[in-house]
């Protein structure tokens, strides 16, 4: 999956802006009090400059979980603000920029093929 990523959010005080992107492909856009849309691929970029607010490209590998099918998808997102994170080992933590929830899910249509031009808004930073 290719596009652009665009911080809305803050960047936490004592934080650089580079951190690690995560993104995933779901079945439903899950918000701050529904969390259970099957996950079906994931990828990440680490050292990713989301510093300034300009739209930074991005170009990821997923790992497919669950075969896609064909049809409407969600995208959401998560920053991981701390050195070194890893997509696959924790989500975002507390003050760190989410794309999901109040601000809602990009959206594509899958039809078996590549999916490019997405573009994914961090507008908002995890509550708890």
């Amino acid at each position: 999956m290719s596009g652009t990523v665009v911080r809305t959010s803050a960047i936490e005080s004592g934080n650089d802006g580079i951190g690690t992107l995560c993104l995933a492909i779901l079945d439903g856009c899950p918000s701050m009090t529904n969390m259970s849309p099957t996950t079906f691929a994931g990828g990440q970029e680490t050292d990713f400059d989301l510093s300034g607010s300009q739209a930074m490209p991005f170009d990821l590998d997923f790992t497919v979980l669950t075969p896609l099918q064909n049809g409407t998808e969600y995208v959401i997102g998560g920053f991981l603000q701390e050195a070194g994170g890893d997509c696959s080992q924790s989500g975002p933590s507390q003050g760190d920029p989410v794309a999901f929830g109040a601000g809602g899910c990009p959206t594509f249509t899958y039809d078996g093929g590549a999916v490019s031009g997405m573009d994914v808004e961090f507008s908002m930073n995890m509550p708890f």
